[in-house]
């Protein structure tokens, strides 16, 4: 065996168990974080403002590439009073 090569190894587990523990803290924390922004967004008032539509496109487009679809879609465009 060579000499230095358990502590290698040894380094090896170590950094990957950091890796693993960051990664999977990265996910806890992002769903935390939007399980609250959700949880936010249902508690907040909702808004009933007048509002009048200035113009109104129907424009739909479709593309279509190998491998992917792209679909785009306009919206009303709105005024608020």
């Amino acid at each position: 065996m060579l000499p230095g090569f358990g502590m290698g190894f040894d380094l090896f587990q170590i950094m990957f168990t950091i890796t693993f523990i960051l990664v999977i803290s990265m996910f806890v924390v992002n769903a935390v974080r939007g399980i609250s922004q959700w949880n936010k967004n249902n508690n907040s008032p909702q808004l009933t403002v007048p509002a009048t539509v200035v113009a109104k496109r129907t424009n739909v487009t479709r593309h279509h590439h190998v491998g992917q679809t792209v679909t785009t879609i306009t919206t009303p465009l709105l005024r608020i009073m």
